[in-house]
């Protein structure tokens, strides 16, 4: 929770302006407004320092704000007549910084404060810039009222833009802060169930959550916006699946997306505050462009912490909310492309306000690394959208992963660079971003050390004989054991990790896999079970290469990590990139292979002590995704005998039916014997000859085609009166549809039917 309440100070702090050439608070913008107002002036240089009349040189310099007699007392007795209270002392400090800034010191205003009496006040002719000629000023003035009003209306235009842009923070301040309510009380009810049904004596009841959703009216607002929003996919079908070379966001995903360009849109549009006779700006389209510009610019900073920290992979937001890293990813991208609009138009804006009225001082701010620098930023920015689309990634993933990182790290070079020419005034919102993106790489460094590097004396870096790659030809699958040298923190089902084989040309690569077993083996070679009240192995299989990943396992206490060596089980599906490249390898060595790998984890959540709240558990599963299914049947089916677990029903499809033959015999057999537990297998392509007449394989039911996940779901609410936990895991489709069939079934009056997706990935 510290490091949560961390993360989010550092993006709302992104905001606290250092004190620079412009005001950073309220009180300064009235000693700025009158500064500015006499700074473009020119003042006869005053030798009788406590003369306000005396005759003397001319000089027309920086310099005369802070050491011109009569320019500071113009200054002085103007601040002493407007500017009141904490406006008074705060503009005196913030005059002392801005001759600090310039190379100066600020005059001793001793004398002027002793002769700067209400009577001398009220005898100084008073000034109205916009009347007054070129001729230098030979006498300490007050400045005009109505003229400082509009001075003050004008220099607090970059106020309102920095105020304004504290709206993306409180937006997504204030998701977060809900999903973080939501996930804590979610977890709260669940835990109080789970306790609730560890009794094999007791009749399992629903959970208090679904009890609620039947009996309490105010309930029936939280089953509607699970059925109609949370669940809801829009439009159609589609939300794991691309459509149109993209991912369409949920129901309640779109809502907050839309509700973000909104808000962006009327943060970017609001109080343009132009007007003919403002002192400063020239014309009201003048006024526009000059607002507009950094307007933007300061939005786009706003953006940039979240879209760090929603990207990383050690989001604590993703603990804190229980939002999956895509949930967070498809934030991300809406958060970027609307950062590049915000620095296009920044961009646009300067250009024309360069080019329409200043065309010299844009050629000459053109030769400056400060505006340089602002260029490439923009530049690179634009270019990471089209490096991002899902053909890019789905094609070639590590170029995309490489521009992504390297584009990153020159961007925010480039806006250290870009916001240099206001000194310290803007770096605030710059380094958020540092310090996001170090503590995930930094956390990322700890997990693989914790991971791959010895602890206890005894242990050592594994070696590659302690990994062991295996390829089954028949099933077209990659078993993958490896042997950290320790594991800080035990895995649980709706875990994963990522591997990386950091001997070959492309050691970064890596890639999240879920752990399909756990095995524990003493020092003196023994292996235990993964689970001590288990009486199955602990081998089961697992995983999707890019899209599909997860883990399995339950916690052991502390002396059985300490005393033993775990052996990680990875069943992986090979495609194209790192896991097909392994395979060749494997082939090359006969199927068998030692290469040295490393493991980066765990990740992810784990569902278990949600399911046991539940009085029946579907699962469909595709492919290599089965890995959730054991992992879950480890943690469920784990009570001596079976009793007190929920009735589960696994629906299985694979492409290979050697894949179910060599799981069903190696570990799905024995969990079919177990009372309460059926099981159904499908076959995408033909049986062949590893089933019999009877669709019988290995002794377990097989069917032609495709599990009809519809009908599965539907005949599960129907025929079940408490509560339905549905679990899937496996290729986009399967996913969406599944989802689509809870959705209807919910809306059919199975409220109790919930709804788990065990995925990951672009």
């Amino acid at each position: 929770m510290r490091i949560t309440l961390a993360i989010l100070a550092s993006c709302l702090s992104s905001h606290v302006v250092a004190k620079g050439f412009a005001p950073s608070n309220a009180n300064q913008y009235c000693m700025y407004a009158i500064y500015k107002s006499f700074s473009s002036f020119r003042w006869q240089e005053n030798t009788n320092s406590t003369s306000a009349v005396s005759q003397g040189s001319t000089r027309s310099s920086a310099a005369s704000e802070c050491t011109n007699v009569l320019e500071v007392t113009s200054i002085y007795v103007s601040m002493r007549e407007y500017c009141h209270g904490r406006a008074y002392t705060v503009g005196l400090d913030f005059w002392k910084s801005l001759c600090t800034n310039a190379g100066l010191a600020l005059m001793d205003l001793g004398e002027i404060e002793a002769i700067a009496t209400t009577k001398y006040i009220e005898q100084l002719p008073v000034f109205s810039p916009g009347a007054a000629n070129s001729a230098p000023i030979s006498s300490a003035v007050l400045l005009d009222k109505s003229y400082y009003r509009r001075a003050v209306r004008s220099v607090t235009d970059d106020s309102r833009s920095l105020n304004i842009a504290w709206g993306i923070h409180g937006f997504w301040g204030s998701v977060i802060l809900i999903g973080m309510i939501s996930n804590f009380l979610t977890g709260v009810f669940y835990c109080r169930d789970a306790g609730q049904t560890q009794d094999p004596e007791k009749p399992r009841s629903p959970s208090r959550l679904r009890r609620l959703s039947s009996s309490n009216p105010i309930s029936k607002v939280y089953n509607a916006l699970n059925t109609h929003l949370i669940l809801a996919l829009s439009p159609g079908t589609y939300h794991q699946r691309l459509l149109f070379g993209g991912k369409v966001p949920l129901r309640v995903q779109a809502l907050v997306i839309l509700a973000f360009w909104a808000l962006g849109v009327i943060l970017a549009c609001m109080r343009y505050d132009a007007y003919s006779d403002d002192p400063f700006n020239g014309t009201l389209a003048y006024q526009i462009w000059d607002t507009m510009g950094p307007r933007l610019g300061l939005l786009a900073f706003a953006c940039l912490p979240w879209l760090w920290v929603f990207a990383g992979r050690n989001n604590v937001f993703i603990w804190a909310t229980g939002w999956s890293f895509h949930t967070f990813n498809v934030l991300h991208r809406h958060l970027a492309i609307l950062t590049v609009l915000y620095a296009i138009i920044h961009s646009i804006s300067y250009t024309v306000k360069y080019l329409a009225y200043s065309p010299s001082k844009y050629t000459a701010d053109l030769e400056t690394d400060w505006f340089r620098f602002g260029i490439v930023a923009t530049v690179l920015m634009c270019l990471m959208i089209p490096f991002s689309c899902g053909a890019v990634r789905k094609r070639s993933y590590e170029a995309f992963l490489i521009v992504h990182v390297l584009f990153g790290i020159i961007i925010v070079y480039a806006l250290f660079r870009h916001m240099s020419k206001f000194g310290a005034e803007y770096t605030p919102h710059l380094w958020p971003v540092v310090a996001i993106w170090c503590f995930d790489r930094l956390l990322r460094l700890l997990r693989l050390a914790l991971c791959n590097l010895p602890i206890h004396r005894s242990s050592s870096v594994h070696s590659p004989h302690q990994t062991t790659v295996t390829y089954h030809p028949s099933s077209d699958v990659l078993q993958i054991e490896i042997q950290p040298a320790t594991l800080f923190t035990s895995p649980r089902a709706g875990h994963y990790y990522y591997l990386y084989q950091p001997t070959t040309f492309r050691g970064w690569e890596n890639h999240p896999f879920t752990t399909a077993s756990v095995r524990y083996s003493d020092r003196g070679g023994s292996s235990t079970p993964p689970f001590p009240d288990s009486t199955t192995p602990a081998r089961t299989p697992t995983e999707k290469d890019t899209t599909i990943s997860t883990v399995e396992s339950r916690r052991l206490p502390p002396q059985s990590l300490t005393a033993s060596t775990p052996t990680l089980t990875f069943w992986v599906r090979p495609y194209t990139g790192w896991t097909h490249r392994l395979k060749s390898q494997a082939i090359a060595a006969g199927n068998t292979l030692h290469p040295t790998l490393v493991v980066e984890g765990p990740y992810g959540h784990s569902a278990s002590t949600a399911l046991r709240t539940f009085n029946r558990i579907v699962m469909i599963m595709g492919g290599t995704g089965i890995g959730v299914a054991t992992a879950y049947l480890q943690v469920l089916l784990s009570s001596p005998g079976g009793l007190g677990h929920p009735q589960i029903d696994l629906h299985w499809t694979v492409r290979e039916p050697a894949l179910v033959d060599q799981l069903y015999r190696a570990e799905l057999g024995s969990y079919s014997q177990r009372p309460g537990v059926r099981m159904r297998f499908y076959c995408s392509r033909g049986l062949g000859d590893a089933v019999d007449g009877e669709g019988v394989l290995a002794g377990g039911d097989v069917e032609q085609g495709r599990a009809p996940i519809a009908q599965i779901v539907a005949r599960a609410g129907a025929e079940e009166e408490g509560s339905v936990a549905v679990v899937v895991c496996g290729p986009a489709e399967m996913a969406d549809l599944t989802r689509a069939a809870v959705r209807a079934a919910r809306r059919g009056g199975a409220t109790g039917m919930e709804y788990f997706e065990e995925a990951y990935g672009w």
